[in-house]
């Protein structure tokens, strides 16, 4: 079962996004965060039964509320329980989500997936096994901090 205080985070942010599409066109808006708010918002508007309470959250942003109420809040976070008991891939989808914004939040997050793809805020590393297939394209610039060491004999 997914922790209380999980659920409040995300219900949190959850509103928040709402207040943020309500007032987007005056913010700059951190791409990392904006995309995990985003995966958090797809992984919980598919769910039937958050429908009307996404709405009422929207709802309230657009009234001005700087949270949401207190009853909104306590029936996301219970709708979201129960579809987190009912269902342990949402429950895991559910946890990756909130931790990616908490992350983001931070500045600690290492990657958060986008629509198409992947945006790395620090090291990242693809790797196949199985008889898999990993590949990568950069897509803008690559900035490095450090200088990677260079192949050849061990330094010692």
């Amino acid at each position: 079962m997914l922790d209380v205080a999980l659920l409040s985070v995300g219900c949190t942010w959850l509103f928040k996004k709402a207040r943020r599409v309500a007032a987007r066109a005056d913010q700059h808006i951190d791409e990392t965060l904006d995309a995990a708010v985003d995966r958090l918002f797809q992984l919980v508007s598919a769910k039937p039964e958050a429908a009307p309470l996404l709405a009422r959250l929207e709802q309230e942003a657009e009234d001005g509320l700087t949270e949401p109420s207190p009853r909104t809040r306590r029936r996301l976070e219970d709708a979201l329980a129960q579809d987190a008991e009912d269902d342990t891939d949402f429950a895991t989808d559910l946890e990756r989500a909130i931790k990616a914004i908490r992350d983001a939040e931070n500045g600690s997050a290492a990657g958060v997936q986008a629509n198409s793809g992947v945006a790395a805020a620090q090291q990242m590393n693809i790797q196949a096994d199985n008889s898999g297939v990993a590949a990568a394209v950069i897509n803008g610039g690559v900035r490095m901090t450090v200088n990677p060491s260079q192949p050849g004999a061990a330094q010692g």
